[in-house]
């Protein structure tokens, strides 16, 4: 099977962001990623290390919201006090950005922990 994403003719369409820190990380910046396991084995401690592979230097993204249980999260209060607000950690979901009102101009990550 051909990937038209691939063919020269469909990149024109395609939209190419700036992923600044791909050989710290890995991921492409288009992406929809699970972290499964079970309480207890660093699942917050994982995401809270992939963050900060994101914002070395020019930084990958132009937002990082986490909706999580508890913005008492030592690992998250942590991210929210030192990212220059960058990162938004809420508890309601209310808070979630409507996807129409997101830039396309801009990247942004959002993170569910434990919903």
């Amino acid at each position: 099977m051909e990937n038209y994403y691939k063919n020269k003719d469909t990149k024109k369409y395609c939209n190419k962001t700036d992923n600044p820190n791909y050989d710290l990380h890995h991921f492409e910046t288009l992406f929809r990623s699970l972290v499964v396991a079970p309480s207890g084995s660093g699942k917050s401690n994982f995401i809270t290390y992939l963050i900060a592979l994101f914002c070395k230097g020019k930084g990958t993204y132009d937002n990082i919201y986490i909706f999580c249980k508890s913005v008492d999260e030592p690992l998250y209060r942590f991210l929210n006090e030192n990212s220059k607000g960058l990162i938004k950690v809420y508890e309601d979901l209310s808070k979630l950005p409507a996807l129409n009102d997101l830039s396309p101009t801009k990247q942004t990550l959002i993170i569910f922990d434990d919903y």
